[in-house]
């Protein structure tokens, strides 16, 4: 296809978009595999397909093994096309966000989201990984982590204050548990 790559794609995604709207949601699946063919280094193609395929899909599932398999087939997308664009911070983050809210898998999401912030990222990302370290119930290592993000961004009062509210959550959480804090 030559230079016609990229309008291919454009309008396999306006049919993607379309089986969108008429919630046939299973039907999007083969568009966005071709157009991610077309247009491997287009990000976004595989955030929005990543998302449709693990949050949409899986929602709309009849089944627990139906769900399941949607997600990791999100998953498995979402990391197919970290293979084109290893430097995509948004790729890490939906994988991150994926693992932390929908599989519950907070080790996963610590890794995803530790990979992350090497990127230009947004403020809160790091804080992410506290939470999932704590949801994990890793509280020393989530100490740990709060500890860490009080020296960062020390001119936002919303971060400094956030952190310092989860700081004495957390301490607290370990003291309870037996746990010393250090």
């Amino acid at each position: 296809l030559g230079g016609l790559k990229g309008v291919a794609a454009d309008l396999l995604y306006l049919k993607a978009d379309q089986l969108w709207q008429e919630k046939k949601w299973k039907e999007m699946i083969p568009y966005y595999r071709a157009i991610t063919v077309l247009q491997p280094y287009y990000i976004d193609y595989w955030s929005i397909a990543g998302f449709h395929i693990a949050w949409n899909l899986s929602f709309a599932a009849k089944t627990p093994a139906e769900k399941e398999s949607y997600i990791k087939q999100g998953v498995d997308f979402l990391k197919e096309g970290l293979n084109y664009n290893p430097d995509a911070y948004k790729l890490y983050f939906d994988l991150a966000f994926t693992y932390d809210h929908k599989l519950k898998d907070y080790g996963q999401a610590v890794e995803w989201y530790r990979k992350a912030i090497n990127f230009p990222h947004l403020v809160y990302v790091e804080r992410l990984i506290a939470h999932c370290l704590r949801k994990n119930g890793d509280l020393p290592a989530a100490y740990q982590e709060w500890q860490k993000l009080k020296d960062l961004y020390l001119d936002d009062e919303y971060h400094q204050d956030i952190v310092k509210r989860n700081l004495k959550s957390v301490e607290e959480e370990m003291i309870k548990s037996g746990q010393k804090p250090e």
